[in-house]
């Protein structure tokens, strides 16, 4: 999960404890990265998210990305 400082406070940080909940629960590795972006540079934004997927492509068998505002809303149900 990739969120900018701002959003944290607001919605992001909630978001980014449900998710660890669920994959904790799951047994599953969850990453948050909290990164500056200038809000007008969209380029940048867009490539930030590949790049921390680029990053963790050779430690885990599988990714699956989230934005920002999104949650596992059914804890029990595991992504496979």
């Amino acid at each position: 999960m990739f969120s900018t400082p701002n959003i944290v406070p607001k919605y992001a940080g909630l978001a980014a404890e449900i998710n660890e909940a669920y994959a904790r629960k799951h047994g599953y590795e969850f990453v948050h990265e909290v990164q500056y972006i200038d809000p007008d540079d969209r380029a940048t934004q867009v490539w930030s998210m590949v790049d921390l997927i680029r990053r963790h492509l050779d430690t885990a068998d599988a990714i699956f990305y989230l934005d920002s505002d999104a949650v596992f809303n059914l804890q029990e149900r595991p992504l496979d």
